[in-house]
């Protein structure tokens, strides 16, 4: 009878391991069929809501609480912890902020793509104001989203296409400028261009350690005038200039000559705020030059959740088919910004249509293709966001579309969008976004829920 428990006993114990085995074989299969279901580009795919959107539960994919199954768990998707931070937007709108910065090439220069991007985001997720301006720029007419002044024999100019004097770093826009003489100054304005430009709100200087002892601003803003010392001696220092700027920031640089100046930040101390970064003439590789301590630094004062790069356009060739150098210095680019800036997600946004005439007609430079494949690659294997706009624009001679249409989408160039253009190549980012956010959020009618149609 011994015998007959024991034998009972042993196949009991072996039946119930082989059932547990097998259970962890389908969870590792359901496992790998959600990890699948990712899009090859670095998207989303969009077969359905995440899993844990029937269940309720808001938890997070690496919350400590987790069940070691796939229950409850949603997607590792490239930008989660964006959607997480929209999301938590979402809920506490007055008590959180959202950050973008927003590199690009002359395709997004002035704050062209960016301002529509950032109107359309904060009418859904609350905001306002500008966001980062450099101190001076060469743009400064065509910008419509900030009126900007200031004199131009008071400054010295530098950015990372060229060099910079000894013993100073570029700032987060890529651009140095050191003042000349003893009172330099510069002006903000809010415009009418946007409801949420308008007003500048908070402002803040971020500058260099001073070469002069007791260096001070001349502020004016809302109608007061104060002074604010700047005592600060780090390789970037930030001093809040106003709580509340109304439509003009007047400044006064009370420092000496060479004295460091990054820029000027405007926004709404909650919402979403997007950065524009545009340098024109970059291929993107020009961003090494900014030192990874003042990324760092920068990170710690403004706190991005995104980084989105958005280049290519200066390295169409069409004699050129090998990008493998170009694809090495945008792995070190990525790699610098996820160290320098652990807590932002990264999306790349691959070069656009461009057309160049061959054989007597306006053709998609054959270059473009192999420039995506490599920026496709580089997302891949870096684990960050792709969003294909050659694709999005309509593929193959778009750009030829783009120019004929009414009104024209396209300057002649075949390269560079209109501002109405720039509009719709801010519509495609934002649907990408904002389908990114509902699949992995669950979330859903969000374009139904702003008062004007999505672009």
């Amino acid at each position: 009878m011994t015998r007959n428990y024991l034998r009972q006993g042993f196949f009991v114990f072996l039946i119930a391991a082989l059932t547990l085995a097998g259970t962890e074989l389908v969870v590792e299969g359901v496992s790998s069929m959600t990890h699948a279901e990712e899009s090859s580009d670095g998207g989303i795919s969009q077969t359905g809501p995440p899993a844990d959107t029937q269940s309720g539960t808001k938890e997070s994919l690496e919350s400590p609480d987790m069940p070691a199954t796939i229950i409850n768990r949603r997607p590792a998707v490239p930008l989660r912890r964006f959607f997480q931070a929209l999301q938590s937007l979402r809920l506490s709108p007055e008590r959180s902020q959202v950050r973008v910065a927003y590199f690009g090439d002359s395709m997004i220069e002035g704050d062209l793509v960016s301002q529509t991007l950032r109107h359309n985001m904060q009418k859904l997720f609350g905001g306002e104001g500008v966001g980062y301006v450099p101190a001076t720029s060469s743009l400064w007419g065509f910008r419509k989203t900030i009126k900007h002044r200031f004199n131009e024999s008071q400054w010295s100019t530098y950015n990372v296409l060229g060099e910079k004097p000894t013993g100073f770093e570029f700032g987060i826009s890529g651009e140095l400028f050191l003042t000349k003489g003893w009172s330099p100054w510069i002006t903000f304005s809010g415009t009418d261009a946007y409801p949420e430009t308008s007003q500048l709100h908070q402002a803040r200087l971020f500058y260099g350690p001073p070469a002069q002892k007791n260096a001070y601003l001349l502020v004016d803003a809302a109608g007061r005038e104060d002074t604010t010392w700047l005592s600060g001696k780090a390789l970037v220092n930030s001093v809040v200039l106003a709580d509340s700027c109304g439509e003009t920031l007047g400044i006064k640089v009370v420092a000496g000559s060479d004295f460091p100046v990054y820029g000027v930040s405007m926004e709404s101390p909650n919402g979403l705020i997007i950065d524009n970064f545009g340098m024109r003439s970059s291929a993107g590789s020009q961003l090494s030059k900014i030192n990874e301590e003042s990324l760092a630094l920068f990170q710690d004062e403004l706190k991005y959740n995104l980084v989105i790069l958005q280049f290519g356009l200066n390295l169409v060739s069409a004699e050129r088919t090998d990008y493998s150098r170009y694809e090495t210095s945008l792995t070190s680019i990525v790699a610098a910004f996820k160290t320098a800036m652990p807590g932002a997600d990264i999306l790349i946004v691959s070069v656009g249509d461009k057309c160049t005439r061959q054989h007597g007609h306006w053709q998609t430079d054959p270059s473009v293709p192999h420039i995506i494949a490599s920026q496709q690659r580089v997302a891949k294997q870096t684990d960050v966001g792709f969003l294909n706009l050659f694709e999005q624009m309509g593929g193959p001679n778009a750009m030829v579309q783009w120019v004929n249409s009414t009104p024209s989408l396209a300057r002649r160039d075949y390269a560079h969008p209109t501002r109405k253009g720039a509009e719709k190549v801010a519509g495609i980012l934002y649907r990408y976004l904002l389908d990114g956010y509902q699949t992995y959020t669950g979330e859903e009618n969000l374009y139904a829920s702003q008062s004007a149609s999505p672009p």
